[in-house]
């Protein structure tokens, strides 16, 4: 913790923000419908990514830290968002789009590649971005690395779904009977597995419309 801090009273982030010609902010806790004010303003050059993950694997790492994970909460923001998605897509296409946490762990050199042509225009790759993908998304099986919670070197393809063999079966029949989550599940495109032990079997995929492995 100490060693945190000491890393934050060191940066000087108003002089930093003030030379970036690019500011990426993460927000977790707004809804896309607060946002379009941002996108309609002639003054502003904003873009907004929209990540978006399978709500069975939110609500597992939510309830770990004992925020609300009531799901018809947590997938009722979520419904909404993809409704707004939608509609804000239609209006600004340029300056939307939507990240699928499920395809950049499968896929993330393609994903990364749109997403620079979305924000550059440009879709290539440099030797540090690829090298970056290398270090962060093929870690070898059971690495561990120092302070491991806020690591990012994982095996993505492997960690996206996780989830799976970990979440509880009670929150697993609590989400999966949610109607809200079902309708963000089935619009991703993903399977509804029903029961625990579907849920653990490796051998039902989770996203037939990607390469798993």
């Amino acid at each position: 913790k100490e060693g945190g801090s000491g890393c934050k009273r060191g940066l000087e982030l108003r002089s930093t923000c003030k030379i970036s010609r690019v500011r990426v902010v993460k927000v977790i806790r707004s809804r896309l419908s607060w946002l379009e004010g941002l996108l309609n303003d002639p003054s502003l050059n904003i873009k907004i990514i929209h990540l978006i993950r399978d709500p069975r694997g939110s609500l597992k790492s939510i309830k770990k830290l004992n925020w609300n994970s009531k799901p018809s909460f947590r997938c009722g923001a979520l419904e909404d968002d993809m409704r707004h998605y939608d509609i804000l897509l239609k209006k600004y296409p340029a300056q939307v789009t939507r990240l699928r946490l499920e395809k950049l762990s499968i896929e993330p050199f393609s994903t990364v590649s749109n997403l620079y042509k979305f924000l550059y225009g440009n879709q290539s790759l440099g030797k540090e971005t690829v090298q970056f993908l290398k270090e962060h998304t093929a870690a070898p099986e059971g690495s561990v690395f120092p302070g491991d919670n806020m690591e990012t070197r994982r095996n993505s393809s492997r960690e996206y779904q996780a989830w799976r063999w970990r979440i509880p079966s009670l929150l697993l029949k609590e989400t999966e009977g949610e109607p809200a989550c079902r309708a963000v599940i089935t619009r991703l495109g993903h399977a509804l597995f029903g029961s625990i032990h579907n849920v653990r079997n490796a051998t039902l995929p989770l996203d037939t419309t990607l390469k798993q492995k």
